[in-house]
């Protein structure tokens, strides 16, 4: 996915999370992907302080920063509003002709978001993490609470899961590289290897992954010091996966063309262009022209072609 926002922008936590998870929340199921960077950009401008004030970006500086035309911004907000995510009342300028019509976050959009609780009041915002003490290196090993938050089996039990991390004292790790911590690792150190994995151009769950039944019998400075030869090594621990990568986006399309398909079960549309008619049935996409018909699997250039507006729905 592209980049939600300029890497000099930073948007508060809740925000973060609450952008990264939209796309599999229930009600944006149905959503055409081509609003999505639309929406995107809406929710990034909700106040916490007041999730239910209204948001006065205009159609064209949504569209500027979304990199779509005016015409799917439009097409974004009506679907917002129709499923009832957004409000609109459109107000007079004073003093100025025309009118405004500021978009305002509903209960239903705030509530699936996580901003609010079931009452509608704002869910308070996470406090920030303490940075690491002064003058400590952040590969440093460290196993007393003196040198790091030291990992027991309450702070582990209790920390929270977010998406792809976890929690653990005042640092997030991914989740997939927590169980260093329990060969003996701090949070810091992880995030040191963290770091020198990137230096080599790595990642660290791929190397930690490659070498796990290496490592699972070493403990604190061993493990450390193992990860690290490792990361020095210069091999590419990337390799043996990028053909599983491959098989999982594979399967991933495959999942979400059938979901969308099942969505437009039984529609009808018609081209603008060609009129040509499209009849999703069975998860297949039957094309008409001229009395004569043919059948194509569904695919990614049919809804690509929904989004932009070129096929119409016949009601």
């Amino acid at each position: 996915m592209d980049k939600l926002a300029p890497t000099e922008i930073r948007y508060p936590y809740a925000i973060v999370r609450a952008c990264s998870e939209l796309p599999y929340l229930s009600p944006f199921v149905a959503m055409p992907d081509g609003f999505l960077r639309v929406v995107l950009k809406i929710v990034q401008k909700i106040n916490l302080r007041n999730p239910f004030s209204e948001i006065f970006a205009s159609r064209k500086t949504l569209a500027d920063e979304a990199g779509k035309s005016l015409d799917t911004v439009h097409r974004s907000i009506q679907w917002l509003e129709q499923n009832n995510l957004i409000e609109r009342e459109r107000k007079a300028r004073a003093g100025l002709r025309g009118s405004r019509s500021p978009l305002v976050p509903t209960k239903s959009l705030l509530l699936a978001l996580g901003l609010v609780d079931e009452r509608g009041v704002p869910v308070e915002p996470k406090k920030a993490a303490k940075a690491a003490p002064a003058g400590m290196d952040d590969g440093q090993l460290t196993t007393s609470s003196s040198n790091g938050p030291e990992l027991t089996p309450s702070s582990t039990t209790s920390a929270k899961e977010e998406g792809a991390y976890t929690r653990i004292g005042a640092v997030c790790l991914p989740t997939d590289l927590i169980w260093l911590c329990s060969k003996g690792l701090s949070p810091f150190a992880v995030l040191g290897l963290m770091k020198r994995a990137r230096t080599a151009s790595q990642r660290l769950s791929d190397v930690v992954h490659a070498a796990k039944k290496y490592l699972e019998n070493l403990k604190a400075n061993q493990l450390y010091a193992y990860l690290q030869t490792l990361l020095t090594s210069g091999r590419d621990f990337s390799a043996p996966y990028r053909e599983e990568a491959k098989k999982d986006e594979e399967k991933r399309e495959k999942s979400y063309l059938l979901e969308k398909a099942e969505i437009y079960e039984g529609r009808r549309f018609t081209s603008r262009k060609t009129g040509k008619v499209y009849q999703v049935e069975s998860g297949v996409i039957r094309e008409t022209v001229n009395g004569q018909s043919r059948v194509t699997p569904f695919n990614r250039a049919f809804l690509e072609a929904l989004e932009a507006g070129k096929l119409v729905q016949h009601n």
